[in-house]
């Protein structure tokens, strides 16, 4: 058998040529990494924007709503009845409650007939809830 690397026709190829291919192909390489990056962050980017812009409507649709329940005084009236958010001024007789030394509330306060008052409805209402 003959010695076929005799035969072999090797081609001398410049290292600059070769050191320029390498540099390319790592560009473009590096190139489709951070486009591909760019590109995944613009999407979320674009899902936050949508969401942003769902909430600024919802926000803009949510004034517009109270903007027309409290336009008169009436309505406003009517719309702190209806949420229960109907609030009185503080009075020191409904804001203190006496109590002796055994911690027990002294009878014929105002303030304990309110509180009172206050935990039956709760009471009252929790009743109406489970029912």
């Amino acid at each position: 058998m003959k010695n076929r690397k005799k035969n072999a026709h090797l081609v001398d190829v410049p290292k600059l040529g070769l050191a320029l291919v390498v540099i390319g192909a790592s560009a473009a390489l590096g190139y489709k990494l951070i486009d591909g990056q760019n590109k995944k962050l613009e999407g979320e980017i674009h899902k936050h924007d949508v969401t942003l812009r769902a909430l600024d409507d919802e926000y803009e649709r949510e004034l517009a709503r109270w903007d027309t329940k409290v336009k008169t005084v009436e309505n406003l009236k009517r719309t702190i009845a209806d949420h229960g958010l109907g609030m009185s001024r503080p009075v020191p007789e409904r804001q203190i409650v006496n109590v002796d030394e055994a911690g027990r509330v002294i009878p014929g306060q105002s303030s304990a007939v309110y509180i009172r008052r206050l935990l039956d409805l709760a009471d009252e209402q929790r009743a109406k809830v489970k029912r």
